[in-house]
């Protein structure tokens, strides 16, 4: 589960604002299992184990962690 929350704050005139934005990934990091083993013949794997876990999505070759991240933008 993702989450993004963000605020628009005007800066004295119409003319300016500025936009503040947080995001998390995997907000309660769970862990996302990879699919399990489907070869019955496999000597490597067990049929029907999971035996590893998948990216974030962010980086797909990473831990699947939570990530959170902050921005500012002003516009004008």
């Amino acid at each position: 589960m993702d989450l993004g929350l963000g605020k628009s704050i005007p800066l004295g005139t119409e003319r300016f604002k500025m936009n503040l934005r947080g995001d998390a990934f995997n907000v309660f990091n769970h862990p996302n299992f990879s699919n399990p083993c489907t070869d019955i013949t496999s000597v490597t794997c067990l049929w029907g184990t999971i035996s590893s876990t998948q990216g974030t999505g962010i980086r797909n070759a990473a831990d699947s962690f939570r990530v959170l991240q902050i921005s500012a933008r002003l516009d004008f």
